[in-house]
């Protein structure tokens, strides 16, 4: 089972734009400030592992290539499953233990495509915007959502809520997430 994410492929892709004479103006896409804070465990999204009888829940999960679904060959353990986004662990939750964060994009742009059907892809409920940094685009995606707040080639802002978290697990898209938020 998955816990609730918040997948942001296109942030690092980012990274490259950053030596380019025109910085963006770049922010977090949630309120979850702790990544700024030198405080990874509180920023990323753990990660419900249950691997020959020993649960864990790294909070290494929610990080950019964190590789997932152990398995044992022989006497060595192979990892299955490269992890292709960035994970937010959310700050808030309703009554049922549903992620209600308000996802925003991480800079100015435009919504290149949304996709509304939570069961059509590994990611639910998604939304890309597409940025221009020195005239050249650069995309972001934003998963799991349980809502979208915005429409296709339409602008879609910084300060614009994208969508809210959702909930994601593997069949059922429903239910609380196995991680606890920090206190």
């Amino acid at each position: 089972m998955r816990p609730f994410l918040t997948s942001l492929l296109g942030f690092l892709l980012l990274a490259p734009s950053l030596v380019q004479s025109q910085q963006p103006m770049l922010i977090l896409p949630t309120e979850n400030q702790g990544l700024l804070h030198d405080d990874p465990a509180s920023f990323y999204q753990c990660v419900q592992r249950d691997f020959e009888g020993q649960v864990s829940q790294p909070w290494e999960g929610g990080q950019y290539g964190f590789v997932r679904n152990p398995v044992r060959f022989g006497s060595a353990i192979i990892y299955t499953r490269f992890h292709e986004g960035i994970d937010i662990r959310p700050l808030n939750r309703n009554a049922s233990g549903e992620p209600t964060d308000v996802v925003h994009a991480i800079a100015e742009g435009k919504v290149a495509y949304t996709n509304t059907a939570a069961g059509s892809s590994n990611y639910g409920r998604y939304v890309v915007v597409e940025h221009s940094f020195d005239n050249c685009p650069y995309y972001s995606l934003y998963a799991h959502l349980s809502v979208i707040l915005v429409n296709p080639w339409r602008p879609g802002g910084s300060k614009r809520s994208a969508g809210d978290y959702g909930s994601y697990r593997r069949g059922n898209r429903s239910g609380a997430s196995p991680c606890s938020p920090r206190a």
